[in-house]
């Protein structure tokens, strides 16, 4: 009977213990699909963020020509009217774009390069004390930081089609267009507010009287600028979106 009660026991004992074990590969094969799930979950959200912020975007378009159709189709009976709201829209974008000629208040900078002394000056004195294209990339990205609406330089308008690269003691531009030292650099804009923040410790204007370039800046109660004369755009073409 002891005998029958021992394999009794030994045998719920294995039974018990297989349960046990098949319990655990079935609670790691749980955490498993439910890290799955996790992940899909995750990008599911970041899907739907996409498209809330792609459905947003279209929504705040579509609200802008729907209150543009609203507007020309009430004021539909003056016909003028349109047209007259419709040549502002294309002035001031060709302002913006440098298409058309503009004026107003600003700063001219004049930077030339330092002096050189053939004698003692070494050929990394001579290219520290010259102004590079990367030079004026520089100072016309912080004129635009600043608050500048329209830059040209040396007559010649700087506008997004506009290229600059370092040709020996010449600046050449996009349209073969060479300016040399020293180099003026018109903006129109805030004209004390762009003064006070090119001119602060730190600016780039700054940093080029250190490596011995003449810089000098002048405020101006009227600057006029040419339009620019590059105009074609042979590749881009307009992105129509689809519904």
């Amino acid at each position: 009977m002891k005998n029958i009660g021992s394999k009794t026991i030994i045998f719920i004992l294995t039974v018990s213990l297989g349960f046990l074990i098949a319990g655990k590969f079935s609670f790691q094969g749980f955490n498993d699909s439910l890290k799955l799930n996790t992940a899909q979950y995750q990008d599911a959200i970041e899907k739907k963020n996409k498209l809330l912020k792609e459905i947003g975007s279209l929504k705040s378009d579509n609200a802008k020509a729907q209150e543009k159709i609203e507007k020309y189709t009430n004021e539909g009976v003056n016909s003028e009217k349109v047209v007259e709201d419709m040549k502002s829209e294309l002035e001031q974008l060709n302002m913006m774009t440098g298409f058309d000629e503009v004026s107003g208040e600003g700063i001219v900078i004049i930077v030339n390069d330092g002096v050189f002394d053939n004698d003692l000056d070494s050929q990394q004195d001579l290219l520290r004390k010259t102004l590079h294209d990367a030079d004026m990339f520089a100072i016309l990205n912080e004129l635009k930081s600043v608050g500048a609406e329209a830059i040209s330089i040396n007559e010649h308008r700087f506008t997004p089609l506009s290229a600059l690269t370092c040709k020996y003691a010449f600046l050449e531009f996009e349209d073969s267009d060479m300016v040399s030292a020293p180099f003026n650099i018109y903006a129109i804009g805030d004209a004390e507010t762009m003064k006070s923040l090119m001119l602060e410790d730190g600016s780039y204007l700054k940093r080029l009287q250190i490596r011995g370039l003449s810089v000098e800046l002048e405020v101006k109660e009227n600057i006029v600028m040419k339009a620019s004369t590059t105009r074609e755009m042979k590749y881009a073409k307009e992105f129509i979106k689809n519904n």
